[in-house]
C-alpha cells in the first residue's frame, strides 16, 4: 500500500513544479527510457558425478538478456577441480583429479555472470566424486524443455539397466527404491499384457546394457525439476542395485530450430506410410486429417488446436509411421508442430498425400474349425485364464482360427440379432455389405483367431473381413450364431485354441447393442473427421542411443 500512496503523490508535485518554473517540464525534456530486461543466468544442473577414477565434465548454462560485455567465471573451492573454463558458449567445462583416498568428496564450483549493465550474478553447482566404483555413474549433458542428454556408464558392463527421468516430486512420494522399482515392474507388466508380449519381451526392449555416451531422453515437460535416475536388476528380474538419482531442471518452452520433415513414401487404399524427421530431440505433434475437414482452417487457428494436449507427443525422427484406417480415394493431410508443455516451438509443417482406389480383392474369409465350449468347464482346467473374470453356467466360449490366406488384416465382430434388427427397423430396409464392413472396421478385432465369451441361446451375428496389402477387402463373410448347450465341444479340445493365442487370457470380442450401431454403420473408422493423433507403437524405449 505505501508504493501505491507514494505513486499518486508525486505527480501533483511533479505538475506544480512545471506551473511555478521551477522543474524543466517543456518539449526539450529527454523521454524516459524503458528499463531494459532483467539478465537470466541459470546453470541447467545442481550437480555432477564422478568416478573415483576423475576425468573431463562440464555444466551447460541458460543466459537471457545478456549485457554489454559481459563474461562468465568459475572458481573452484577445492584444488581437485581444475582448468574451469568458460569459453565454450552456454557450457563449463573442468577436469577432476583422481580420487586417492577411501571416502567421497564433494568440490563448490561458483559461477559468475558481469557486464556492463547489470549486478553481478552468482550460482553454484557440486561436484562429486565417488571413493569406490558405484553400480552407475550418470553424466548430465546439455538440457532442453523437453529432453534432457547425458551418459552414463555401469560398473558391470553386463547388467541390464533401467536408464530414464521421473519429476523429483513424483520419486520422493516413494518411501523407498523397493516401493518406486516395485512400480516400475508392475507398469511394464501392464505394457506387456497391452501389447500381448511376455515380461522378459518387454524388459528386452526397454532395459539397456554397456555405456550410454550420448543418451537422450525425451518428452519431458518444461520448468520441471527431474531426477535422472537408474537402476540394475538380475537375471530374476529383481532389483540388483540401488536407485542412483541426479537432479536437474529443464528450462521454459520458448521456440526452438527443430527442422521437421514429413516424407509420404507409400499409399494405400486405407492406409498412408511416411518418415518423419527432425533435426533436435525437441517434442513434437504429430497428427492428421482428411483435408476437407480442415481446410478452412489459418495456420493461427491450426497452431491453438494444437497446443490441445489431447494430442499426444513424439520425439526424434520417426520412420514408417503407419496412419492407418483410412478412407479410399481420399486426400489427407499430416500435420506436425513443435510444442512443450503449452507453448508452441516450431510452426505447422504439412504434408498432403492421396489414398487409392478402393477395389474388390479376392481373399476370402473363412471359418473352417469353429467350436464352442463351456466357459466353465473351461475354467476349471485353465483358471489362470479367467483372473478378475465372473463366469456364470449362462457363458459359452465361441473359438475360431480364421483362415484368410494372403491377409494383410483381419476384422472380426460380433452383434446381437436384436441390435440388427433394430436397425434394420429404423432404415426401413436391410443393411448393405458396405454398412456391413463398417460395423466389422469399427468394432472389430485385428487377428487371426477368435475368442469370445458370449451367453448361451442368445441370437448373434459374426460378421468378418479380410484385407489385402493394399487395403482392399474380400466379400464380406456374414453368420447367424445361436449356440446352445447341446452344441458345446468337450473342454479337452480348447487347449488347441489355446496353442495358437498369442498371450495368456481372453480378448473378448464386443457384442454391440442397438444404442451403438447406428454411430457403427457412419464410417466412424475409415473416415477422417477432424484432426486425430498418429497412433504410436504400444511399447518404446523411453532413451535413444
Amino acid at each position: 500500500m505505501r508504493k501505491l500512496v507514494e505513486k499518486w503523490m508525486v505527480y501533483p508535485v511533479l505538475a506544480l513544479g512545471c506551473l511555478l518554473g521551477t522543474v524543466a517540464c517543456g518539449d526539450d525534456d529527454e523521454p524516459a527510457t524503458e528499463p531494459a530486461a532483467k539478465v537470466e543466468f541459470k546453470l541447467n544442473a545442481e550437480s555432477v558425478t564422478l568416478l573415483a577414477e576423475g576425468g573431463n565434465s562440464s555444466v551447460t548454462y541458460t543466459l537471457e538478456n545478456a549485457g554489454a560485455n559481459s563474461s562468465v567465471r568459475a572458481t573452484s573451492d577445492r584444488e581437485w577441480v581444475r582448468n574451469l573454463k568458460t569459453g565454450t558458449a552456454n557450457k563449463i567445462t573442468f577436469d577432476v583429479a583422481a580420487n586417492t583416498e577411501t571416502e567421497a568428496r564433494e568440490a563448490k564450483v561458483t559461477v559468475t555472470y558481469s557486464d556492463d549493465v547489470n549486478e553481478d550474478v552468482k550460482t553454484s553447482f557440486v561436484v562429486k566424486q565417488a571413493a569406490g566404483d558405484p553400480d552407475f555413474v550418470i553424466t548430465l549433458g546439455e538440457t532442453g524443455s523437453s529432453w534432457i542428454q547425458l551418459g552414463m556408464v555401469p560398473k558391470d558392463a553386463n547388467m541390464r539397466y533401467m536408464l530414464g527421468a521421473l519429476p523429483v516430486e513424483d520419486m520422493d512420494g516413494y518411501i523407498s527404491d523397493e516401493a518406486f522399482f516395485d512400480n516400475e515392474m508392475s507398469g511394464y507388466q501392464e505394457l506387456a499384457d497391452m501389447a500381448e508380449m511376455t515380461l522378459d519381451q518387454v524388459l528386452d526392449i526397454l532395459f539397456m546394457k554397456g555405456s550410454v555416451s550420448n543418451g537422450t531422453i525425451t518428452l519431458l515437460e518444461p520448468e520441471t525439476e527431474y531426477y535422472v535416475y537408474c537402476y540394475g536388476i538380475a537375471s530374476d528380474n529383481e532389483l540388483a542395485t540401488p536407485v542412483i538419482k541426479q537432479k536437474v531442471t529443464t528450462p521454459a518452452a520458448g521456440r526452438v530450430s527443430n527442422t521437421i520433415t514429413i516424407d509420404v513414401t507409400e499409399e494405400t487404399v486405407r492406409s498412408v506410410t511416411a518418415d518423419i524427421t527432425a533435426t533436435t530431440p525437441d517434442s513434437y505433434v504429430l497428427v492428421y486429417a482428411a483435408t476437407k475437414d480442415i481446410s478452412g482452417l489459418t495456420d493461427d487457428q491450426l497452431t491453438k488446436e494444437l497446443l490441445n494436449k489431447n494430442y499426444t507427443l513424439e520425439a526424434g525422427n520417426n520412420k514408417d509411421a503407419l496412419f492407418n484406417n483410412l478412407s479410399p480415394n481420399t486426400e489427407y493431410t499430416i500435420l506436425a508442430m513443435g510444442r512443450a508443455g503449452g507453448v508452441a516451438t516450431t510452426g505447422v509443417v504439412k504434408a498432403t498425400c492421396k489414398t487409392k482406389e478402393a477395389q474388390q480383392s479376392d481373399i476370402t474369409y473363412s471359418l473352417p474349425d469353429k467350436k464352442y465350449f463351456d466357459a466353465l468347464e473351461v475354467q476349471k482346467q485353465h483358471p489362470e485364464l479367467f483372473a478378475g473374470m465372473t463366469v456364470t453356467a449362462e457363458d459359452v466360449i465361441i473359438a475360431a482360427n480364421i483362415k484368410a490366406d494372403g491377409a494383410s488384416s483381419i476384422y472380426t465382430a460380433m452383434f446381437t440379432q436384436a441390435s440388427i434388427d433394430a436397425e434394420e427397423a429404423r432404415l426401413g430396409r436391410k443393411l448393405t455389405d458396405e454398412e456391413y464392413l463398417n460395423l466389422a472396421l469399427n468394432q472389430g478385432d485385428d487377428g487371426n483367431l477368435i475368442m469370445a465369451i458370449v451367453s448361451y441361446d442368445l441370437p448373434l451375428v459374426l460378421v468378418g473381413v479380410a484385407m489385402d496389402a493394399d487395403g482392399n477387402p474380400g466379400t464380406v463373410y456374414k453368420e447367424n450364431i445361436t449356440v446352445t448347450k447341446s452344441s458345446v465341444s468337450p473342454a479337452a479340445e480348447f487347449d488347441a485354441y489355446l496353442t495358437a493365442k498369442r498371450m495368456s487370457g481372453f480378448a473378448l470380442s464386443s457384442v454391440a447393442d442397438s444404442s451403438s450401431m447406428k454411430s457403427l454403420l457412419q464410417k466412424k473408422h475409415t473416415d477422417g473427421s477432424g484432426l486425430k493423433s498418429f497412433a504410436a507403437k504400444p511399447v518404446r524405449s523411453r532413451l535413444k542411443k
